[in-house]
């Protein structure tokens, strides 16, 4: 959770025996083979933006930091306790506002010192009216809305300066169906207590005021989610078992057993 706040006014943001033959189960050796079976590609060593500190551009617009409050304190905290803060300042003296971030910065080992980051303020026009407001990164001078902190040197940058990747975009389609599925059930009012989870979709009770055609539609797409996962499941039991397969062929025939 991170919480911005000003002298009198606090807002807050709620923010791992033989083996059995592929064939022995019916499984093609085309579809035990296939590629993408909803496998996560994560990989060890990557950085992921919900793993460090974030500081959004919008959240501070929308609590009136470019309006209003120029000067003030931003505090991530976990569990109700505050571990990080940061303190801001718009500075509008310069042709376009900057967003002044001063705060101390450590590396283990050594002592603290102070930093200070300074982003340029940009808008663009809105097709409806308005204006978006964005930060331009200190390091490569892309126009981006969120900045994170570096893990080399503990400066606030880009994501693309801090080398970090979406999880989104490193989970597999099998991985993408648990979270669908877990969304849904919690719009039924249902929580699921562990991720894959079988849901009976259709003994869930519709919620209070939600209409009869919203709730069959959203059922109708868990059904579907759950067929879509077990079949992922079974083509990656037949991946297994015909990889399982292969590495026997293989052990027997060094042996010259075939």
């Amino acid at each position: 959770m991170v919480r911005y706040w000003k002298p009198g006014k606090v807002v807050r943001k709620s923010s791992q025996k033989p083996p059995i033959s592929a064939q022995s189960w019916g499984c093609p050796a085309s579809s035990a083979r296939k590629k993408g079976l909803g496998v996560s590609r994560e990989r060890e060593g990557t950085r992921y933006t919900d793993e460090v500190l974030s500081l959004d551009i919008r959240e501070l617009v929308r609590q009136g930091a470019i309006s209003t409050i120029t000067k003030g304190v931003i505090t991530w905290s976990r569990d109700g306790k505050a571990f990080a803060s940061v303190g801001f300042a718009i500075d509008q003296s310069a042709v376009n506002p900057v967003l002044v971030l001063t705060y101390e910065r450590g590396v283990a080992g050594t002592d603290p010192a102070p930093a200070q980051d300074r982003f340029v303020l940009e808008t663009t026009p809105c097709h409806y009216g308005g204006e978006r407001w964005w930060l331009r990164c200190r390091a490569c001078g892309e126009r981006v809305a969120v900045v994170y902190v570096a893990r080399t040197d503990h400066r606030f940058v880009c994501r693309h300066c801090a080398r970090l990747a979406y999880r989104s975009t490193r989970i597999g389609e099998l991985d993408r169906i648990d979270r669908r599925r877990f969304r849904l059930a919690r719009r039924l009012g249902y929580l699921p207590s562990y991720p894959r989870e079988t849901i009976h979709w259709r003994h869930l009770p519709r919620p209070a005021r939600m209409r009869e055609a919203t709730y069959q539609r959203l059922v109708d797409e868990g059904r579907a989610l759950e067929q879509r996962a077990s079949e992922l499941w079974i083509d990656q039991v037949c991946a297994t078992l015909s990889r399982a397969d292969r590495i026997i062929a293989r052990g027997y025939a060094r042996l010259g057993w075939i």
